[in-house]
């Protein structure tokens, strides 16, 4: 995904009128995004010992810290830069680097 990111920042050109979710890895991201949230989600509501729960949780964060936070933050710095890229999919995105940015 940091690839990916890194080339968002080479080949986007501002007069390209497509949205985000025109994009084909957006909804790949999203797909990621969701799986994220559905296994904390699961986590959370699962009745393993809370030792467990912290251990799985702590593991879930690693992976965010290591595998999304830097390419969500470059993707979120460009949604927020050229809003003609604002769609459902940079807002569910934005949402949760925010979300998650403020647990850090």
């Amino acid at each position: 995904m940091t690839k990916y990111t890194d080339s968002v920042f080479k080949f986007y050109n501002e007069q390209d009128e497509r949205k985000f979710s025109d994009y084909y890895i957006a909804n790949s991201l999203l797909m990621v995004i969701r799986s994220f949230n559905l296994i904390g989600e699961r986590i959370r509501v699962s009745n393993i010992n809370p030792e467990f729960k912290e251990m799985f949780a702590g593991k879930l964060q690693t992976f965010y810290l290591c595998k999304l936070k830097e390419s969500l933050f470059k993707l979120t710095d460009l949604f927020n830069r050229d809003d003609a890229l604002n769609d459902n999919y940079t807002s569910e995105i934005r949402n949760f680097y925010i979300e998650h940015k403020s647990k850090n």
